[in-house]
């Protein structure tokens, strides 16, 4: 799964128009007179003609990818997820390497204190 990149983007496996639309409806509140309602009709007419079940795309990673990126999410709060210096790669380390990391290369000696 970290050899698709930082980059690659998951398709959504869930039908969002719910929160879509009652996300807007606070935010149309905001706008002036008569564009409230435009905002409104318009959003309700695109979510509408929205089918979940012909407009959702299949997903794009095998079952052992999706397995993985799953047990990776579990454990996110103890890893970092970093882009490699070079090449399309991702770093995976905890955060105490991550931490040793940096206070080796700040006391490396090209940085000083201000």
């Amino acid at each position: 799964v970290l050899a698709l990149g930082l980059k690659f983007i998951l398709k959504c496996n869930k039908d969002l128009t719910p929160e879509i639309a009652s996300s807007i409806q606070p935010t149309s509140r905001l706008l002036p007179p008569g564009m409230d309602y435009s905002l409104s009709y318009d959003t309700a007419a695109i979510l509408n003609s929205y089918s979940p079940s012909t407009d959702r795309q299949a997903d794009n990673l095998s079952t052992t990818q999706r397995r993985a990126l799953h047990t990776l999410k579990k454990k996110k709060s103890a890893l970092r997820f970093l882009p490699a210096d070079k090449g399309n790669a991702t770093v995976v380390v905890t955060h105490q390497q991550y931490h040793d990391k940096m206070l080796a290369h700040l006391n490396s000696g090209g940085y000083i204190p201000f």
